[in-house]
């Protein structure tokens, strides 16, 4: 029993003492990511990784965990000089661990920041409809014990829509080709670097992670897409079912509780029929607006006939005259030319109003949601 008592005490100190041997690891204090999604689903991702040692000792070399397809064009230490970093690889099953050699050790106390191009073809999967679903995952570094704050910034390439946030290329258009590509894993730095350079200030959808522990990653995902209305059917049929129920509701209540009358009396008082004939119209003609501007994306992406082209035009201005003109008429006929005139100008501030409401108020606050 004495013996077994001493084992299992000396088994506690060897583990005890060989945890104490180890060295404290390093941090990361801020680790910043630039994504770019192509139409082929193939991600180009500009990561700038902010290293701070406050281990015992000094960090020649560092070892990531990336996706294992990934394509890494070239690694840059800034110490204060651009230098163009060695690494090497080893693919497992799904990961690709890269051991990267520091041009200048990161010294006790001190920091340095590296920068990675890197590519991860197909990260994006083709739905039915048409538009991209992503699974973006941050870099894990093996030896990093803490990651205090991850920005990632999601963007697609021009003619397409990126699902919550404004789409902004902020590079050269051919930069990330595999000719340009190739040219760059030659070029001397850091001229090529500087230019593009604001990892840190890359706009789209920008996601915040803090406090990531060792081998936690930080994920975001998104939808994007040539056609918005593969983006954002689940909410048009959300907004339809919700109108239609609304009707509904209102029909059902102008059954039951005989409002037709009442409404009819209303309508008779020349003022209330001017002021809900416009509201409703301009409500009529903002979703016919919307309605418009999606079928016209499609229409002049597709079409490259002018007479189809300005067909279209001709129908849409068609049509908003109608929308505009009908209440109006209608007014006319009811009541008086007076209130026919007068219902196409309260359409008019009607349609100023709303607009200038959403632009103030529903933008500004889906702005400040993205900034956090």
């Amino acid at each position: 029993m004495a013996a077994r008592t001493a084992l299992i005490l000396l088994l506690f100190l060897s583990m005890f003492s060989f945890a104490c041997a180890q060295p404290a690891g390093y941090i990361h204090t801020n680790d910043y990511y630039a994504v770019s999604f192509d139409g082929e689903g193939d991600a180009i991702v500009r990561a700038k990784l902010i290293i701070e040692n406050t281990s015992d000792h000094n960090i020649e070399a560092i070892t990531l965990q990336m996706p294992e397809n990934s394509i890494i064009y070239y690694v840059v230490q800034e110490s204060p000089q651009f230098e163009k970093l060695k690494f090497t690889t080893m693919r497992s099953a799904d990961y690709l661990d890269v051991k990267i050699q520091l041009a200048n050790e990161i010294k006790e106390g001190g920091r340095a920041s590296i920068v990675i191009i890197y590519k991860v073809p197909h990260l994006a999967k083709k739905g039915v409809l048409g538009d991209f679903s992503f699974e973006f995952k941050t870099i894990i570094d093996k030896q990093a014990i803490l990651t205090e704050r991850v920005r990632v910034a999601i963007n697609v390439q021009p003619g397409y829509y990126l699902k919550g946030a404004k789409s902004e290329v902020n590079y050269k258009p051919d930069f990330f080709s595999e000719v340009q590509a190739a040219k760059i894993a030659g070029a001397e730095m850091p001229q090529i670097y500087r230019k593009y350079y604001d990892v840190e200030y890359a706009r789209g959808l920008v996601k915040w992670a803090y406090s990531l522990d060792q081998f936690e990653s930080f994920t975001v995902r998104g939808h994007y897409s040539e056609n918005p209305l593969a983006l954002y059917w689940p909410e048009i049929l959300g907004s339809v079912a919700f109108f239609s129920m609304v009707i509904v509701a209102i029909l059902l209540a102008f059954k039951k509780l005989s409002l037709r009358k009442m409404v009819a009396g209303l309508m008779q008082n020349g003022f209330l029929a001017v002021f809900t004939a416009s509201f409703l119209d301009a409500l009529a003609l903002l979703f016919l607006s919307f309605l418009f501007a999606v079928i016209g994306e499609g229409v002049f992406r597709y079409i490259s006939n002018p007479f189809l082209a300005l067909l279209f035009i001709f129908i849409v201005m068609i049509s908003l005259a109608v929308a505009m003109l009908l209440p109006a008429y209608w007014l006319y006929k009811k009541h008086s030319v007076v209130h026919a005139v007068a219902a196409v100008l309260l359409t008019l501030v009607f349609l100023f109003v709303m607009i200038y409401v959403y632009s103030v108020f529903f933008h500004e606050s889906f702005r400040m949601i993205q900034s956090f």
